[in-house]
């Protein structure tokens, strides 16, 4: 009567060797779904960015100089009485040396990787 040697392994049943690959497949599928990027913008869905009129006449500009702004979407169909405003702002600075230093970041100005 021969015996096995000592390191074989037992024979899976049919078809046992192929869920681990199917299993690792969905698994990537469903990672590749989760980390997709967004779809890019069309020309369409982009916002307005609108400037302050007269702003530096009455003093009110960014850190850096250049005038406030804001964007605006209107609602449409039934959100049509819901709208979307945008006013990024770089927060407070407490000190001449914390705004200086925040005056050409984006904390400074929207505007400044666009100039």
């Amino acid at each position: 009567m021969a015996t096995a040697p000592r390191w074989s392994h037992p024979v899976p049943p049919p078809g046992f060797a192929a869920a681990p690959r199917i299993i690792t497949v969905a698994l990537l599928a469903v990672s590749a779904l989760l980390s997709r990027s967004p779809v890019p913008t069309v020309a369409a869905e982009l916002v307005k960015l609108t400037l302050l009129a007269n702003a530096r006449e009455k003093g009110a500009v960014c850190l850096d100089g250049s005038p406030p702004a804001y964007q605006l979407r209107r609602g449409f169909g039934s959100g049509s009485r819901s709208w979307l405003v945008n006013l990024e702002g770089g927060a407070w600075c407490n000190t001449t040396e914390d705004c200086s230093s925040r005056r050409l970041t984006d904390l400074g100005c929207r505007l400044v990787p666009k100039m």
